[in-house]
């Protein structure tokens, strides 16, 4: 994270700033900084690009130098916006409404169990997310 962030990996206030994520989640800024969320913007995907950045996302984090990204974990994942019209990538600081999972070998049947785990919850109460497989390039999402 250190590494793709560009700060030293002592440096708890850079690597804060850079991957502490957006609204509603914590926004890090020194003193009186106010966050400028003017270049807020999101990038939509077609079919066809969702497929291929499903397709190389690595082991980790979906992580580009203007998406924050904060989220911790074993599997692969990426922020989306959903707009009515399909979907697309968060840029500059841009919330996002959906976290894409996709398994892999490393952890086969993760994300199914996962949203198993998320229905059950609901059910009892405990929770609001409503989960949902898909198939993304041959992946369990």
């Amino acid at each position: 994270m250190a590494s793709l962030a560009g700060v030293a990996t002592n440096d708890t206030y850079g690597l804060l700033a850079r991957s502490a994520g957006r609204p509603p989640a914590l926004e890090v800024v020194a003193g009186d900084d106010r966050p400028d969320r003017s270049s807020w913007s999101i990038e939509p995907y077609s079919d066809a690009q969702l497929a291929a950045e499903v397709a190389d996302l690595g082991p980790g984090l979906g992580v580009r130098d203007d998406t924050e990204l904060s989220l911790a974990g074993l599997q692969n994942k990426m922020l989306l916006v959903s707009t009515g019209r399909g979907w697309a990538r968060p840029v500059d600081g841009h919330p996002s409404t959906h976290i894409l999972k996709v398994d892999d070998d490393r952890f086969p049947g993760l994300v199914a169990a996962e949203a198993a785990a998320l229905r059950l919850a609901r059910r009892l109460g405990l929770g609001d997310l409503q989960p949902r497989l898909e198939t993304i390039e041959g992946s369990t999402a």
